[in-house]
């Protein structure tokens, strides 16, 4: 590394040391320049689900659930029917339907032997071969269906998909539009259920960590076909149980490896549950390489008990909860300055500065924050190239994101628009509070003609039900879920 680098990296540690110590209890020691100085720089440790435990938000159903006392240990359709009776929840046909489901799949986790079922498993994709061989390609046992109990060659695909064995748990794809229950279910279904190996979390965060820990291993070997099936061994051997909140395909290396890990997991008796907006064959819709997905929809329809919500009703925007102004239209100079005014009165007279954040060895530094207030542009945000990890990082720092010049989207924008729709998925998953301007209101934010059905447009939904909802005065009151001191920020917006 070049003397003027370092030197400038140093001023970087440095301002970074300013920021980090209050927070730390401790200052970083400068090191010596060398080629391992970035490695010394503070960063976030993030939770690799391959490597520690992951912490359950039970904000997303507590509102619902705490009416109701501890619920581990009881039947997901016994709690449900308690909340309706005590006009909690209202009585729906399909929420109703979809709890007798999870109820199923509840009993038939309690007690579920997931090295017992790799070899029915195993044994059943065998006689399944053994009963089509005719065609010599048949024959092939899948990398995807390897477990610690059979011989398997990662290096050879079969061209079938096999079904899974009728005698186990199947696994549960549930889609339906925003607010319609189906996230909300799903959690109080892995809330109920008392097993220890289990992990719930968001799509996004899953397939970071995934790729994450695929880069640590090829460090070690470049054989990339064999740190996949060692990586989705560790899952397996970690966890009977996956949840997945909010599953969406927009990235092509996803994309290009979902069907092999999923179905690598299943016929390894992993049992996944997802809750997602597009129903399967939707999924990746006008994406690169498409056709090379398709086999993972075939997965979903043929592995999974795929069910559709069929919801009318968005019961996130049809709350009791008053909106509340933290939404200014237009984005213009005004606006702007209301945005400064609140910004002035959250810091609580602290001087803003800019502020570095540290995310996978990469500097990110918010142009103007204090006391967990960050004031940012939507150019800044979602301009820039940013994916969900930074996001993410940015969200574990500030418990108020202020947000000025929010456009409207169409096609010359639509990369803007994604990124967008990841920052308001992690802001939410996170209880970051929001204020922003905006050229439109909510519902007038896309500009997209009912040809352009690309994935981000239907993505949008969701997006429009959350800014809706991060309007409420419960949101604005609940406690930020990365920080431990309660930001209370409704009394100043109200």
């Amino acid at each position: 590394m070049k003397k003027r680098q370092l030197i400038s990296l140093k001023k970087i540690f440095t301002n970074i040391n300013k920021h980090f110590n209050n927070k730390l209890g401790t200052t970083c020691v400068i090191p010596k320049f060398n080629n391992h100085f970035i490695n010394t720089l503070p960063c976030h440790q993030f939770k690799h689900f391959s490597t520690c435990t992951f912490n359950f938000n039970k904000n997303n159903i507590s509102k619902h659930a705490e009416s109701v006392g501890n619920i581990t240990g009881r039947r997901p359709m016994e709690v449900y029917k308690e909340l309706i009776k005590k006009e909690v929840l209202s009585e729906d046909p399909r929420q109703l339907e979809l709890i007798k489901r999870l109820d199923k799949l509840y009993e038939q986790l309690i007690g579920y032997d997931i090295k017992s079922a790799r070899q029915i498993i195993a044994d059943y994709i065998a006689n399944t071969n053994n009963n089509n061989n005719n065609d010599d390609d048949d024959n092939i046992i899948l990398s995807t269906t390897s477990t610690k109990n059979i011989v398997f060659d990662p290096k050879k695909i079969s061209r079938e998909i096999k079904p899974h064995p009728p005698s186990l748990p199947k696994s549960l794809y549930i889609y339906g539009d925003v607010g319609c229950g189906k996230t909300m279910l799903m959690d109080l279904f892995y809330q109920c259920l008392p097993i220890h190996k289990k992990l719930r979390i968001h799509f996004n965060s899953f397939m970071i960590d995934f790729h994450t820990k695929m880069h640590q291993l090829s460090k070690i070997n470049k054989d990339g076909n064999a740190n996949m099936e060692k990586l989705m061994d560790e899952i397996a051997d970690k966890y009977i149980l996956l949840c997945f909140d909010e599953f969406q395909v927009t990235d092509i290396a996803d994309a290009m490896i979902l069907k092999r890990l999923f179905e690598g997991l299943l016929n390894r008796g992993v049992v996944v549950v997802k809750t997602s907006n597009r129903k399967p064959e939707s999924l990746y819709e006008g994406g690169i390489n498409r056709e090379a997905f398709i086999s993972f929809i075939d997965v979903v329809n043929l592995k999974y008990d795929v069910f559709d919500m069929e919801a009318v009703n968005d019961y996130r925007l049809s709350s009791k909860n008053k909106s509340t102004n933290v939404y200014y239209t237009p984005a213009n100079k005004e606006n702007e300055l209301k945005l400064e005014a609140l910004f002035k009165i959250l810091i609580q007279g602290c001087e803003p500065e800019p502020y570095p954040i540290m995310v996978m060895n990469r500097v990110i530094t918010i142009p103007k924050a204090a006391r967990g207030v960050a004031f940012c542009t939507f150019d800044f945000l979602c301009k820039q190239a940013r994916s969900a990890v930074d996001y993410i990082g940015i969200c574990k720092e500030f418990h108020t994101i202020i947000l000025h010049g929010i456009p409207v989207f169409n096609n010359s924008n639509r990369d803007h628009m994604r990124r967008f729709i990841t920052l308001v998925d992690e802001l939410y998953q996170h209880r970051v509070k929001l204020i922003c301007t905006a050229e439109k209101p909510v519902e007038e934010l896309l500009n997209f003609s009912e040809s352009e059905t690309y994935d981000e447009v239907f993505a949008f939904d969701r997006t429009i039900s959350r800014l809706m909802e991060m309007r409420s005065k419960e949101y604005l009151m609940s406690h930020h879920v990365t920080l431990s001191t309660q930001k209370n920020i409704y009394q100043h917006v109200a």
